[in-house]
């Protein structure tokens, strides 16, 4: 996984960084696999998307493992705390469209109810990729996601389309499902890009007195 050809021609370059990414991906699902550690999984894969594959710092399977289990604790707690918050509310989403079919009436609950999704949509393409950079309390992640979310909308409505289109594009056509696999780092790439433009808002500059060698990977 560390190497597989020689990456000094540019399209080689660029065929090596897609087949990583990947390649990471896949291993992110596998991670995934127990669903309370996909927090850590998805924090491990950006984090080793960006330093390894489009820095090229370090190796692919070091980065990673050393990402999952940096993120593990918090990345638990928040997978745990998006995925009640999301069963509780589609519960009562399915309870609403249950009632309003029975009596005819509360025809708009089921729509206020789904509604209540809305804050887990806008969040989950933010909280990970922050778990991997910035270092807050839980609260602290679920507050500024949301904030980041509504006052980087165009970007949020961009990332919404990449990940929630893709993912609606494989149930679509069970076709594609065989290459669900790839998604994940392809997505994870994409998203890197317009993402850390953001980032860059809510990290402070380095020093400029500081030494090439002593800048953080990410301000390169």
């Amino acid at each position: 996984m560390e190497s597989f050809f020689s990456a000094d021609i540019p399209l080689f370059r660029w065929i090596y960084k897609l087949v990583n990414a990947v390649l990471l991906g896949a291993l992110c699902m596998v991670c995934c696999i127990p669903v309370v550690t996909s927090g850590a999984a998805l924090a491990a894969l950006y984090y080793t998307v960006m330093k390894a594959v489009r820095h090229e710092r370090g190796g692919f399977l070091r980065t990673y493992f050393f990402a999952f289990k940096a993120n593990l604790k918090k990345g638990t707690v928040l997978s745990l705390l998006l995925l009640g918050y999301t069963a509780v509310v589609g519960y009562g989403t399915w309870i609403s469209i249950q009632l309003s079919r029975a009596s005819g009436t509360f025809l708009l609950l089921p729509y206020v109810a789904g509604a209540m999704l809305l804050p887990v949509l806008l969040i989950f393409p933010y909280i990970f990729p922050v778990l991997s950079r910035f270092e807050y309390s839980i609260g602290g992640y679920l507050t500024n996601c949301l904030y980041m979310s509504i006052r980087h909308f165009p970007e949020t409505l961009l990332f919404g389309v990449l990940l929630y289109g893709s993912v609606f594009l494989v149930f679509l056509i069970p076709q594609l499902m065989f290459a669900a696999y790839a998604l994940p780092g392809l997505l994870c790439l994409l998203v890197s890009v317009p993402m850390e433009k953001i980032f860059r808002r809510y990290m402070p500059k380095p020093d400029e007195d500081l030494k090439p060698e002593e800048i953080p990977w990410y301000w390169e």
